[in-house]
């Protein structure tokens, strides 16, 4: 259910600070708690008392403690053994944070504030003030907190002071160097901050590693238990299925290190971990003039994942603007500037990610002016507030050195470009790349923000791409100096009236609230990422992620909206890895105020009803609300002014997700536009499918959001005006139901039955529609219908999943279980038994049947008639496989061409077309009725493919070779001839399992051959199978035509991203017969060394050579590498249709029958020769009153003998049937002992 969390409930209107009394002393007792609920272990520091480690919530017996304003959490500051700690309960039982040490150390004056620790007075305070953001997700901001601040002191007598803020939704603390005399001697260095996360051991972390380099930030986020976590840059998002989520970061991030996390000593102990400067000290810090504070350590509290990207704690423990000087809603507090505005930018730049154009000057230039100007008209089309040129200025490009910010390359003029720039009403941002050359830019900030002040640029993008070269120093982009180096730069550009877009640069910190020309910024992997990540750029399910990691701390510049996802002009081999609905959908997903339309104008003008939602895109909001489930799915609904924009994406499942309207003003009307994935949109085949519905709807209603895995869906409401009122008609929720009679297919070599229908979706927009199969919905049954949409799908029904009837009850529902009015069908083969012993009759009369041959047939079809009867499909495989057995192992003399092929194509439907064996003898049956063979010739070889086809029911593979060598040996002794080489091709080919190699094929498309991975055969294998187009195929020549193999790829799939699971599409002489499935083999380190096979195809060799292969076409999903191809003979027979009996032992039935004639006692026995195949038994009846050998019985007869006991009454006793005989140089022998019941006739 879609979570509206948002408080009705208006802030108070006036700011208030109540100042609270300094406790000392008496006093201090008096502040003294005592937590409730256990915590988890903290870590010592290094150095610190061991007994810390052990320490709990329950153990701070002495602690002082504040609660958030609404009382639901507390947190205890104390000291254990010298050493402040603190810890944070919610609800008085839920651990939030167990007993975590506090504390620095520093060097001049060399103290550890790990220990030594004692507090000497704490004071209280509130915050309560509401503030009006210049930009943001709400138009409000109500700043709430109770406040304690802990005068602390170490035993050399250095005075440390804590100051923890509690919010409703969550805390902050920060450290404060008070201006003293044991720091007045000058800066001093901060060698360590050992600050403490003691988390619940089992939280989920939704983390990327910890790193210094300068692209740390663009990583994909992983999910694992918190305990498994090594390192983690910050923000790091946690989650427990209690309804506990957690956001570890930190706020004011001004003159210090950027933090990141490392694990501690106990399960789930986080430790602060600064980026050290180049000298391996973490800061340096002065307090001679003003006290020193840290950043904020912040934890956001939230019970849903919405709540921590509602919450704006992270803002609010920054200071207030420092720049505003305009009261944009008149509360008596400035809140923006008349240069600071928010809004959507177009530019040069995706052209450039693609290799479309180029950064550099030349013939393939991109931002040239004409260039600019086609952008400068995309965005006052679309109503964006900015144009970007990458690319503009000289020497950008290439090595990107002695650039200059202030001259444009020779084809761009720039007097030109902001002319008409200011005449379309669109600003021109200038990038300033550095490239990592900071000390150039460091020193030339105020020149080059001087002439775009007086050009009239109010907006740049940086970039610190590569290095970060500062004070003649390559050094991390994150360390102090390089902190310290961004607010310069915001500083700066506030003073000539300049916005900011960093990239590469610090996280943010919430100091958007002081500084809000500091607009957004990159420190992501986002769309950018999409070129440079492989095939799969970034997995789908990342946008489920980030809304809860990289944006707890502000805004990011993701740059989405590019709408042709596919488009790929220099052949990168790389492409958007969502939908274009999911690119709609990622403008409320993905909040920036500077929020970029990033495809091409080209592009957006083949996409027109995709790119009519981007027209007007608000990048401020009056309110948001947000639900999710982290790293499945992820609803975003953001209000500017009366219009309500709503996002939804998925990760790479697909899903329905309901989207309550309950936001909506009551008793108000709304038009709902809705672009959704179309109903023949998918990720993989067409992801650019669009589906427009407008429709009418109130707060009482609940959109469904029909989602294809990495799909979206995104909707734009309104309030509905007179017109809309009149022309548009109400929302309808997806109603399903069957258009007409469903037809159904069953597939014997797959065991499936395909079933095709006509659905009708009565609903407004697009929907999931699933089989519903006896009343039971069928599990992976799943098509999409559009909105007002009549649509033939198609399900594939493993027929085991399938009740063996005459008919069956179809129907389809939607999500919500609702089905339609069900259709009968017939979905799987059911005999009619009269019609069946009709054909034998008829067969019979016309002397097509000899009168043995009829009589066992009829019994088969008997036995099939039974099976159905007991709803027992594999029984009537088995029954209609002995039917197909009797026909093709009798000579033409006992069954008749017509015979066989009325009465074999009656029994196909449970066994599909002969192929392999049954192929062999029904070829030899032919041969035989055109007079190409005698029937003696034809005898010799049918008795060993007879004795085959008996085996290979058996699954007795040594006996199938032993028989087909026979058959093979039997061909050769007769005379050439057609027939002869025919029947010897095809003996041939179920001879010989073939593997060919797959590097020794015929490979394009950009696949390759490596030997990069062991264990593989022959000299390599193909790998690069990841790009549209790339294939490899190989040639099976020499076998006979009509042949099928069983055909499977060896290969190695160890992807660790979305999908795990793979497919390509299977060629059969360059034409798609279909997807193979390549399931993951494993993510560890050894997972491209493991080598399985896929699951076999069948594929039938024509005339020549037949040319196998696997391409990747639109789709398929790839990248699994390919060792070689293995070609198996398909026998062509239901294996298990030997009745139970295996191996070589020969089907023969016994009956006992104990009676009395006279008054004496007899035993009767009767063994019936159950074979299919034409092989005479001799049967030896033996009892303790006799034995009796029966010779040559016939299939389908019995030896019979009654024997006399010559007595009133006899004992059970045993009898034993031995049978004998031999089919084509096979034996067929039998021992059946069965017991005989005591009788008593006196």
């Amino acid at each position: 259910m879609y979570r509206m969390s948002h408080d009705p409930t208006p802030p108070p209107p006036t700011a208030r600070r109540r100042r609270g009394r300094l406790l000392s002393g008496a006093a201090l007792a008096l502040a003294l708690v005592a937590p409730v609920g256990a915590a988890t272990p903290a870590l010592a520091a290094p150095g610190a008392p061991a007994a810390l480690a052990a320490a709990t919530a329950v153990d701070q017996i002495d602690g002082h403690e504040v609660s958030s304003p609404d009382g639901s959490l507390d947190l205890t500051v104390g000291v254990v053994d010298g050493r402040l700690t603190y810890d944070v309960v919610r609800d008085g039982t839920t651990t939030v944070v167990g007993a975590s040490g506090l504390g620095l150390v520093l060097r001049g004056p060399d103290v550890d504030l790990t220990s030594g620790m004692t507090v000497e007075s704490v004071e209280r305070d509130e915050v309560d003030e509401t503030w009006t953001p210049a930009w943001g997700t709400s138009s409000s901001v109500r700043n709430h907190a109770n406040e304690l601040t802990v005068h602390a002191r170490h035993s050399s007598g250095l005075a440390l002071d804590v100051v923890v803020r509690v919010f409703d939704d969550g805390v902050g603390f920060r450290y404060v160097l008070p201006r003293q005399d044991a720091l007045a001697g000058g800066p001093f260095v901060v060698t360590a901050e050992r600050t403490e996360f003691a988390l619940p051991a089992d939280l989920t972390a939704y983390f990327i590693r910890a790193g210094k380099d300068w692209n740390a930030d663009e990583k994909h986020y992983k999910a694992a238990p918190v305990g498994e976590v090594p390192d983690a840059q910050t923000p790091l998002t946690l989650s427990r299925g209690d309804d506990l989520f957690l956001a570890v970061h930190e706020a004011d991030l001004t003159n210090y290190a950027s933090m990141t996390l490392v694990r501690g000593a106990t399960p789930g102990t986080l430790v602060s971990e600064l980026i050290a400067l180049p000298d391996g000290t973490k800061a340096v810090l002065d307090a001679r003039e003003k006290d020193v504070v840290t950043p904020w350590r912040t934890v956001q509290v939230g019970r849903a994942a919405g709540d921590l990207t509602e919450s704006h704690l992270v803002q609010n423990l920054n200071p207030p603007c420092a720049v505003c000087d305009v009261d944009s809603d008149s509360d008596g507090t400035a809140d923006t500037t008349d240069w600071i505005e928010a809004g959507t930018y177009t530019g040069v730049w995706w052209e450039l990610q693609r290799r479309d154009t180029t950064w550099t000057a030349g013939a393939k230039h991109g931002a040239t002016t004409a260039r600019i100007k086609d952008y400068i008209d995309l965005a006052a089309d679309a109503g964006a507030r900015y144009v970007l040129a990458e690319g503009w200025n000289t020497n950008a490009g290439g090595s990107w050195t002695n650039q200059d910010f202030t001259t444009p390359m020779p084809d761009v003029d720039l007097d030109e470009v902001l002319r008409y720039g200011a005449e379309k009403g669109v600003g021109f941002v200038a990038h300033n790349e550095t490239r990592g050359y900071v000390d150039y830019y460091d020193e030339n900030l105020e020149r080059i923000f001087s002439q775009y002040e007086e050009w009239g640029i109010h907006a740049i993008k940086t970039g610190y791409a590569t290095r970060f070269q500062l004070g003649g120093v390559n050094r991390s982009h994150y360390d102090q100096e390089a902190v310290k180096h961004y607010q310069r730069v915001v500083e700066a550009a506030a003073r000539h009236g300049i916005s900011v877009n960093a990239h590469e640069a610090i996280k943010p910190t919430g100091k958007d609230r002081t500084w809000p020309n500091m607009m957004t910024g990159e420190g992501v992997a986002g769309m950018e990422q999409q070129n440079y990540m492989g095939a799969n750029g970034n997995p789908p399910e990342q946008a489920t992620i980030l809304p809860f990691t990289r944006w707890i701390g502000g805004p990011a510049d993701y740059t989405p909206g590019v709408l042709d996802v596919l488009w790929d002009p220099a052949k990168l081999n790389t492409r958007v890895q969502t939908t274009t609905t999911t690119q709609l959908a990622l403008y409320t997903t993905f909040y920036s105020p500077l929020q970029m339309l990033a495809d091409t104008p080209e592009n957006y003008a083949k996409h027109p009803e995709a790119f009519e939602y981007l027209r007007g895109m608000p990048a401020t909001w009056d309110e948001s609300r947000v639900d999710a489930q982290i790293g499945d799915h992820v609803t975003t609904a953001r209000r500017s002014g009366d219009a309500w924009y709503v996002g939804v994406v998925t990760d790479e499942v697909d899903r329905t997700l309901d989207v309550p309207l309950d936001m909506l003003d009551d008793g108000v009307t709304y038009v709902a536009e809705v672009w959704a994935d179309a109903q023949d949109a998918s990720w993989k085949g067409d992801p650019t499918a669009v589906e427009v519905t407008r429709s009418l709807v109130t707060s009482d209603d609940v959109l469904s959001a029909s989602l294809v895995g990495a799909g979206g869906q995104a909707v734009r409401l309104r309030p509905a005006t007179a017109e809309d009122l009149a022309g548009l008609a109400p929302y309808e929720r997806a109603r399903l139901d069957l258009a007409g009679a469903p037809e159904a297919t069953f597939d014997p070599a797959t065991g499936t039955v395909r079933v095709t229908a006509e659905v009708v979706n009565a609903g407004t927009t697009v929907a999931e529609a699933h089989l519903v199969l006896d009343g039971e919905t069928v599990a992976g049954t799943t098509a999409r219908v559009g909105g007002g949409q009549t649509r033939e799908l198609s399900f594939t029904l493993d027929a085991a999943d399938v009740s063996y009837a005459e008919h069956n009850e179809l129907a389809v529902a939607g999500t919500d279980g609702t089905s339609g009015e069900p259709a009968r069908a017939a979905l799987l083969p059911y005999p009619d038994g009269a019609a069946l012993e009709a054909l034998v009759t008829a067969a019979r009369a016309d002397g097509d049947l000899d009168p043995a041959t009829a009589g066992l047939l009829s019994t088969r079809v008997g036995a099939l008639v039974a099976a159905a009867a007991d709803a027992d499909l594999g029984a009537a495989q088995r029954a209609a496989q002995s039917v197909r057995t009797v026909l093709l192992t009798r000579s033409t003399e006992q069954v008749g061409g017509p015979a066989l092929a009325a009465l074999d194509a009656a029994v196909a439907p449970w066994l599909g077309e002969r192929v392999g064996l049954p192929l062999v003898l029904a070829d030899l049956h032919a041969a035989e009725g055109a007079g190409e063979l005698t029937e003696s010739d034809a005898a010799a070889v049918r008795a060993p493919l007879a004795a085959a086809v008996r085996a290979a029911t058996r699954d007795d593979d040594a006996a199938v070779g032993r028989a087909l060598a026979r058959a093979a040996g039997a061909l050769a002794t007769l005379p050439a001839g057609p027939a002869v080489e025919t029947l010897d091709g095809l003996v041939a080919a179920q001879r010989e399992e073939l593997v060919l190699e797959a590097e020794a094929g015929t490979l394009s498309g950009g696949a390759i051959t490596t030997t990069e991975h062991p264990g593989y055969t022959g000299t390599g294998f193909v790998r690069t199978l990841s790009r549209e187009g790339a294939a490899f195929a190989v040639d099976v020549a020499g076998v006979a035509p009509g042949t099928t193999y069983e055909v499977s790829f060896r290969y190695a799939n160890g992807m660790v991203v979305a999908p795990l699971d793979r497919q390509l599409s299977l060629t059969v002489d360059g034409v798609s017969s279909g997807p193979v499935p390549f399931p993951n083999l494993g993510q560890d380190a050894e997972r491209w060394r493991r080598w399985g096979f896929s699951e076999p195809v069948r594929v039938t060799v024509g005339e020549g050579t037949t040319r196998v292969g696997l391409r990747y076409d639109r789709g398929d999903t790839g990248n699994v590498n390919v060792d070689h191809v293995r070609l198996v003979p398909d026998r062509g027979v239901v294996v298990g249709s030997s009745g139970g009996v295996v191996g070589t032992t020969a089907d023969v039935r016994v009956e006992v029958q104990p009676r009395c004639l006279a008054g004496k006692a007899y035993v009767a026995l009767r063994a019936l020769n159950g074979e299919d195949v034409p092989v005479g038994l001799t049967l030896d009846l033996a009892t303790a009153f006799g034995e009796r050998t029966v010779s040559e019985v016939a299939p389908g007869a019995s030896g019979y003998q009654s024997f006399a006991t010559r007595a009133r009454a006899v004992e059970a006793t045993t009898a034993v049937v031995t049978a004998h005989g031999e089919l084509g140089g096979e034996p067929v022998d039998a021992r059946v002992a069965v017991d005989v019941p005591a009788v008593d006739c006196g």
